[in-house]
């Protein structure tokens, strides 16, 4: 039998056992999959076929194939649209609405990634710790406060391109502390590319028809099908996780 002292301490470490996990991972799961997608799961260090309903954790990366895409649902609500022949990885994703705490960083290795992000990112949490969502590329950085937009890098050229749908997206070079310098500012209906060690170009409208055709090539609706047969319903994911990182 164990006595009280120890009932009590071994219900505080399951305690502490929960919270920590709630501290590492903060997850989102697929809504919808089509064709060839992979998820490289950090935790498990193994690759592994999407399916709707696949969790997806800060640190891993998700990649697609010809003609294949994906729609991810964060815990948040926040949409992550995977296109065709992409490469991404959730290298942070914090989210801890008791301290009012949000931080994002998503990396795009190649291809395009639309985020439709629903949260604001123009506040602080309690401890006065900025929030950010960021979507980088090896030649420019997206910072945003909430919006929709598409980030897509081409390793070929080493160029980036953002397009805003709606909102303003504020795009340019990696600053000390994730600061971003030489910055412009991408209203909805424009965009700007950036070459390797430049700032990126002044923003210019896009034609309507590209427009149109860039969104809907690049959303991914939730009645789309998918390989499990069916199809998805769009509600964010529930994780006990609310809050992770991992370096660039």
């Amino acid at each position: 039998m164990f006595s009280t002292a120890t009932k009590l301490f071994l219900v505080m470490m399951s305690f502490t056992v929960f919270f920590a996990e709630k501290a590492i991972a903060s997850c989102g799961k697929f809504v919808v999959v089509k064709g060839d997608v992979q998820i490289d799961v950090v935790k498990t260090q193994k690759s592994e076929k999407a399916k709707v309903n696949s969790e997806i954790c800060a640190g891993d990366t998700v990649s697609s194939g010809k003609e294949a895409r994906a729609k991810i649902v964060m815990v948040d609500g926040n949409e992550l649209n995977i296109s065709s022949d992409t490469k991404m990885t959730i290298e942070g994703y914090e989210f801890q609405p008791d301290q009012e705490k949000k931080k994002v960083l998503l990396n795009v290795l190649f291809g395009k990634v639309r985020a439709n992000v629903k949260q604001k990112y123009d506040d602080q949490s309690k401890d006065s710790a900025s929030n950010s969502f960021q979507v980088k590329t090896k030649s420019a950085v997206a910072g945003v406060r909430g919006t929709d937009f598409l980030t897509s890098y081409t390793p070929s050229t080493g160029k980036s391109e953002v397009v805003t749908f709606a909102g303003k997206v504020d795009v340019g070079q990696l600053g000390p502390g994730g600061t971003l310098i030489n910055a412009v500012s991408v209203s909805a209906g424009e965009r700007t590319t950036a070459a390797p060690n430049q700032a990126p170009g002044r923003p210019v409208p896009v034609p309507a028809g590209e427009l149109k055709q860039l969104n809907s090539s690049t959303t991914t609706a939730s009645n789309t099908p998918s390989n499990t047969g069916g199809t998805a319903s769009s509600t964010p994911a529930k994780s006990t996780s609310t809050t992770a990182s991992s370096t660039e």
